[in-house]
């Protein structure tokens, strides 16, 4: 069964004029780097005086469906629980609840159907925006108003158990820092050295934009590592012959340490396969020394102590950029190797129950995309 569908303005409470309440006090100041992408979750509620909001905003009530029109492909979506001001590259969408409820044109918003259309639909190179006359006219598909709620509820339910995996995993993220924190933190007397002095290589990868083709080497750039773990699913290919020439530069190798030295920086992952793939220049490699253990080096880069060097030596005014130099002389603290490894030994309990939790958390993201997919063709 197919839904009837009506184009998105049509669903629209157009008689709706948006104001804050007349009380004295601070108001929610929404921005986008405060919306988790994909979920519909707001990472951080900030609170302005009202006098200390800008003119680049609007207003919003509670209930409102705000829409990130700046690089679509973000998906950020989220339906207003107070009342608040928005920057204006949110669309601001108040639903006519006779027609359509909040809830359930969020997730649609959300869906990976209206998410393609989005990505493609766009104008500007550098800051991509929504086209807004194909998003007015794009026909949402509408069922009665009591199977949109049955709809919204199941994709809520589904969305709250992916949450508390993702939130289970970053509980974890923390133990493991904790855990470093504690063996080798600030008042420890282990001495400390520079990175260049306990590794054997420091690098990065091409400086070039290379070619890519559908099939070949594995080419690996920051975005594959800003997890805290490689991401082999959502990787680029090179040519063989673009593979040799690149080999002779760095040759990538399993127990290696990649880091993030552009746009998110600073974030390491370890290579955990052995496997053959190159590296584009956003990357830095670092290969421990016979003195270091990896799972260590690993952790201490990942470590506050380094995120505060690394955020010290940032250049750049657009886009956050590491220099080599300035990954070379950041220093850890250096432990005894065996202390290194009685480390590495508890991590290893850290990353098996964090492997369960990944695991599970990537069969419920199946399982969400196949809800999704299914109730908006009227099949759930």
């Amino acid at each position: 069964m197919s839904f009837p569908t009506a184009p998105m303005r049509s669903l629209l409470d157009a008689a709706h004029k948006a104001a804050l309440p007349e009380d004295e006090g601070n108001v929610w100041a929404l921005n986008l780097d405060q919306i988790e992408s994909h979920s519909g979750k707001v990472l951080a509620k900030v609170m302005l005086d009202r006098n200390e909001v800008g003119p680049s905003t609007y207003v919003f009530n509670k209930g409102t469906v705000l829409y990130c029109k700046l690089r679509p492909y973000l998906n950020k979506v989220v339906v207003a629980d107070d009342d608040g001001v928005a920057t204006t590259e949110l669309v601001p969408l108040r639903c006519d609840e006779s027609k359509a409820l909040p809830h359930y044109l969020a997730h649609f918003l959300r869906s990976a159907t209206f998410l393609a259309f989005a990505t493609n639909v766009v104008a500007g190179a550098k800051m991509p925006r929504m086209v807004m006359s194909e998003f007015w006219s794009y026909p949402v598909p509408l069922p009665p108003l009591e199977e949109q709620r049955r709809i919204a509820a199941i994709l809520d339910q589904a969305e709250t158990l992916r949450t508390q995996r993702r939130t289970a995993l970053g509980l974890l993220d923390s133990l493991t820092q904790s855990l470093f924190l504690d063996m080798f933190g600030e008042q420890t007397t282990f001495p400390r050295q520079p990175l260049d002095q306990v590794c054997e290589l420091i690098t990065d990868g091409t400086h070039y934009t290379p070619t890519y083709v559908d099939t070949g080497v594995p080419f690996l750039s920051a975005k594959n590592v800003t997890s805290g773990y490689i991401d082999w699913e959502s990787i680029k290919h090179i040519p063989e012959s673009l593979h040799q020439e690149l080999q002779r530069r760095v040759a990538p190798q399993k127990g290696d340490v990649l880091m993030a030295k552009n746009g998110t920086t600073g974030v390491a992952a370890i290579v955990d396969r052995d496997c053959i793939f190159d590296i584009y220049v956003s990357l830095a490699l670092l290969r421990p020394s016979k003195d270091i253990d990896g799972v260590f080096l690993h952790a201490a880069l990942n470590s506050p102590l380094s995120k505060k060097q690394f955020n010290a030596a940032l250049k750049g005014i657009g886009v956050p950029n590491l220099h080599l130099k300035d990954i070379r002389g950041t220093k850890i603290p250096v432990p005894p190797l065996p202390l290194q490894q009685a480390f590495a030994t508890r991590i290893a309990s850290i990353e098996a129950l964090k492997t369960i939790h990944r695991r599970a958390l990537a069969a419920l993201d199946a399982l969400f995309a196949s809800l999704q997919q299914r109730a908006f063709a009227g099949q759930l």
